[in-house]
């Protein structure tokens, strides 16, 4: 009897775990009741769906649900961006919502508009004992005090994200106390302050740690990091610090990653992190530290295993024999270096990787190092997958590893000096290799037939060489996945379709600036081409029709070649084209008249035979409300310039040069605000310039959008190939344009510096409206071989930014204004052929480089610059810039002149009235002098003009 409490006691524990099972059995055939409640009850104010309209349906098959494949509770809830409609207002949600999901483990809140209800919901910690992850990033109405209270009723978690919210008030410590258990913490939200950085020492149990995006500014405190000694992961990316690493990061030895890209920190990178001996993972792109080449001082860190260090100043070592033999402990997988200093310091290819054998990435940009490719890089790591050389100016020829390596995806030694001929063996070599570029080099010969054998190549980059011969046929035949071919300036020869155009998979085609040759066949069925550039080639023929059915196309460039006829209506079925050159050809008509092509932003057609009113095409041009360039230059189109133009206000370039534009310049072109360049010359506009140009700001493209590194001149077009072979396309805008007295043609960045407008060549007439002395950024201006009249306007000085100025030409007078010479930049100026007078302006500064023929042919001007003096005050001569002593002519002011000479004239006949009218004698005489000369030259027309039947009767 003594064993059967024992027995009891068994069977009782038994029935319970059978009960449990069962009960368990049972619950796995959907969510729990009161769970599922709970999430109908929170469905009314997220826009989540049951994937059954039936409300009994198990929730655990719910979107954005997880639950516990066993117990079938919910352990994580995704509401992420469900209630972002602002305008229905905020959504109150009270916590004790979220006290029946017991096992809940993560909780994303994050992009709505929620108000919490807080009061009287702290007794609810207990039940929130498993949450580990909270996000509660973007959202609209959590400011400081309610965050203090959720942290109170979370405070169990162990991963926090607060991105990108507002908080009233700095945030500090205390904020967190609450939080023991935390292990990640994630503060991208902006202006966080520097008290929130300077109190992050109170953490002393924190492992990860993330304050990407921020918006800290300032330096990073030098003692709070000594308590952080169990901080295994610092993220501070993409912030605006600035300064040196604090010496106090030493202590924190058990970090292991530290990202830190995207800050303006300073200081000798070696320096800074060489006691961090514990670090795996080292990332400080794009900031401003001095990195020595060798890494020598990070030899002890054993664990190092990626650097990643583009955009910063690499350096040589201060001491190279120091370093020049040591033996790393570290094995690197990954290693990025580039340098944003061009230097003509030699650096030495670090001596490091002799050693390293795990790399499966190495790229080096900019850091100017010396010899041939290391390609014994291939020997020493066999999983080899990125090699990046760009721009590092190595030399002599490419010596492809022995062994194969069928690893490599991506071989980049573009930006050097490499010559020869490419290896026929690389395709041996390299088997896999999906991305080829070996851009501006000085590599020759033909290209390699193997090419055609790589199965796997995705982009094959080989423009800026001096390559020759024709295009391998077997590439066409290839069976590679080749979407971007790149064999744009070099030597090649030989007929281009359609040969490549039958690879079906090609999307972006850059043949330009070759010698290639022959016609454009009437059918091919590429349809997948996104960008076909062949410019710059001997293609002859007309436009082909097929163009049209290729929907994909983005970008057509085909300027200089010698194509003709006409435009076919057919390119109005390219709804997504944006950009179109067709310049420097010999295509007649007119443009076709459609308005399906609403992407249009870069339309060049200049130097063509294109004709017609120009009016008519505003059928096309004027309803595109993106144009941003537009050249129609250099054509045969005429009629008045259209008042359609004012509507392109986001117009940059507007070039219609060399056509027979006749009427006044309309006053719709001064709504154009944001253009850069204007050239009307060569036409036969007339009537006045209108002053209403000074509301045109000429902004450089760079000024308009906040900074030259935010904007490169030419088009940046989305792909969209799935294989992400160039998720961003760019292609350079060219400009031709006149300055300087040259003509000249502009690409890329020197384009989005240039301002100017050319307005020569005309009949415009009357004064120079002075407002134009508003345009204080413009570069060029060109108003000459017009009919221009008055005085050169005195606010032209305010032109403090402009290269060249050219008045010639035209009917101007009065003086130079000599506040011209405070124009520094000026290096062209001519105001010759006019009716100017005065002394020109002294041989100062820019105007000392100024010679006879800026100011030839104005009678009335005079100086050192025409070797001809000028009267000054007193009487006495300037001597000229020979030393002679005045024998150059005299300077006449025309305005004295004229008085002195009435006046003078005005007194010779008073004194003669007064001399007859006192001698009656001289006064006789003086009336037979008259008679005599009007009898003389009466009989000389009647002896000469046979007048004897004019009777002249003088009393």
């Amino acid at each position: 009897m003594g064993s059967m409490p024992k027995y009891m006691f068994l069977n009782m524990a038994m029935a319970l775990i059978s009960l449990q099972q069962l009960r368990l059995l049972c619950l796995c055939e959907g969510c729990w009741e009161q769970e599922r409640i709970s999430l109908l009850k929170l469905k009314a104010s997220f826009s989540f769906q049951p994937s059954s309209s039936v409300e009994g349906s198990d929730c655990c098959e719910w979107e954005l649900v997880e639950c516990n494949n066993i117990t079938r509770r919910v352990i994580s809830l995704d509401l992420n961006h469900r209630r972002n409609d602002w305008h229905l207002g905020p959504w109150y949600l009270n916590v004790s919502d979220f006290l029946v999901f017991d096992d809940l483990q993560i909780l994303d809140l994050s992009s709505n508009f929620i108000h919490f209800c807080l009061q009287n919901q702290v007794q609810g910690i207990q039940s929130f004992s498993n949450l580990q992850v909270l996000y509660l990033d973007e959202i609209r109405d959590l400011d400081r005090n309610t965050l203090q209270q959720l942290l109170k009723v979370f405070s169990s978690v162990t991963q926090l994200y607060l991105r990108y919210n507002k908080f009233n008030g700095m945030i500090s410590s205390e904020d967190f106390r609450d939080l023991d258990n935390l292990m990640k913490l994630s503060l991208d939200f902006s202006s966080v302050g520097d008290n929130f950085i300077q109190s992050i020492g109170a953490f002393t149990s924190l492992k990860i740690l993330s304050l990407c995006g921020c918006d800290i500014n300032g330096i990073l405190p030098y003692k709070d990091w000594s308590n952080l000694k169990y901080l295994e992961e610092l993220y501070l990316r993409h912030n605006n610090l600035s300064g040196t690493i604090p010496l106090s990061f030493v202590n924190m030895t058990s970090l292991r990653v530290l990202e830190i890209s995207g800050n303006k920190f300073s200081g000798n990178i070696a320096t800074a992190l060489a006691s961090l001996t514990s670090l795996e993972s080292l990332s400080f792109s794009y900031n401003q530290f001095q990195v020595p080449v060798s890494f020598a001082s990070f030899a002890n860190h054993s664990n190092l295993t990626v650097i990643d260090g583009i955009e910063n100043e690499v350096i040589p070592d201060p001491n190279p024999t120091q370093f020049h033999n040591w033996i790393p402990k570290f094995q690197l997988q990954v290693f990025s270096l580039s340098s944003t200093i061009n230097t003509n310091t030699t650096l030495s290819f670090p001596n490091f990787f002799l050693y390293q054998h795990n790399l499966t990435k190495i790229h080096f940009t900019n850091c100017k190092f010396q010899g041939e490719i290391p390609t014994w890089l291939f020997e020493n790591n066999t999983n080899l997958k990125y090699f990046k050389l760009k721009s590092c100016s190595f030399t002599g020829q490419i010596q492809l590893p022995s062994h194969p390596n069928p690893n490599l995806l991506q071989f980049d030694v573009s930006f050097n000096a490499i010559r020869g001929r490419i290896p026929s063996n690389i395709s041996l070599i390299f088997p896999n290799l999906q991305h080829l570029t070996m851009t501006r080099n000085e590599l020759g010969g033909p290209i390699p037939g193997s090419f055609g054998q790589m199965n796997s190549l995705m982009t094959l980059v080989l423009d800026h060489n001096y390559l020759s011969g024709e295009i391998p046929e077997n590439i066409s035949a290839s069976s590679s996945p080749l979407g971007l071919l790149d064999l744009s300036a070099n030597n090649l020869t030989g007929k281009l379709f359609p040969t490549l155009l039958t690879l079906s998979g090609l999307c972006y085609l850059y043949f330009d600036g070759n010698g290639f040759e022959g016609t454009i066949p009437k059918s091919l069925s590429n349809s997948s081409l996104q960008v076909l550039d062949i410019s710059r080639n001997q293609l002859v023929g007309e436009l082909p029709l097929w163009i049209g059915n290729w929907s994909n196309l983005q970008v057509i460039y085909m300027s200089d070649n010698h194509l003709e006829g006409f435009i076919p209506i057919e390119f109005c079925k390219l709804e997504n084209l944006v950009a179109l050159d067709l310049s420097g050809n010999n295509l007649s008509g007119s443009f076709p008249s459609c308005t399906s092509m609403t992407c249009l932003k870069y339309v060049h057609l200049g130097n063509n035979k294109l004709s017609g009113v120009l009016g008519r095409y505003g059928r096309v041009f004027s309803s595109n409300s993106s144009l941003v360039s537009l050249d129609l230059g250099d054509n045969d189109l005429n009629g008045r310039f259209p008042d359609w133009i004012g509507s392109l206000t986001t117009l940059n370039i507007l070039i219609l040069r060399g056509n027979g534009l006749m009427g006044r310049i309309p006053n719709q072109l001064c709504l154009m605000t944001g253009l850069t360049i204007i050239d009307l010359s060569h036409n036969s506009l007339s009537g006045p310039i209108p002053s209403c140009l000074s509301n045109i700001t000429f902004k450089t493209i760079e000024q308009q959008v906040g900074g030259i590194e935010n904007f490169t001149r030419g088009m940046r077009i989305r792909g969209h190939d799935s294989r992400g072979l160039n998720s961003l396309i760019y292609l350079q805008e060219q400009v031709d344009f006149t300055t300087k007295m040259l003509d000249q043609r502009f690409y890329g960045n020197v384009l989005a510096l240039l301002i100017g407008i050319d307005l020569s060549h005309n009949e415009l007439e009357g004064d120079i409206p002075p407002e134009l002395g508003n345009w204080t950024e413009i570069h060029s201006l060109n108003l000459s071989h017009n009919y221009l009249t008055g005085q050169i306007p005195v606010s032209f000085s305010n032109l403090r930014q402009i290269e060249s100025l050219d008045l010639s030409f035209n009917k101007l007078n009065g003086r130079i204004p000599s506040q011209l010479s405070q124009l520094n930049f000026l290096a062209v100026f001519s105001v010759a052929h006019n009716n100017l007078s005065g002394p020109t302006l002294d041989r100062e500064g820019q105007f000392s480089t100024f010679e006879e023929s800026s100011y030839e042919d104005n009678p009335f001007l005079c100086g050192p610059s025409l070797h001809k003096s000028c009267i000054i005050n007193g009487g006495q001569d300037e001597d000229d810039d020979d030393g002679g002593g005045g024998g150059g002519g005299g300077f006449i002011d025309m305005g004295v002149f004229n008085i002195t000479f009435a006046v003078s004239y005005i007194l010779i006949l008073l004194g003669i009235a007064a001399v007859l009218y006192i001698n009656p004698y001289w006064r006789r005489a003086w009336f037979y002098f008259i008679e005599f000369v009007i009898n003389s030259c009466y009989y000389f027309f009647v002896d000469n003009l046979n007048l004897s039947n004019y009777h002249v009767i003088f009393h």
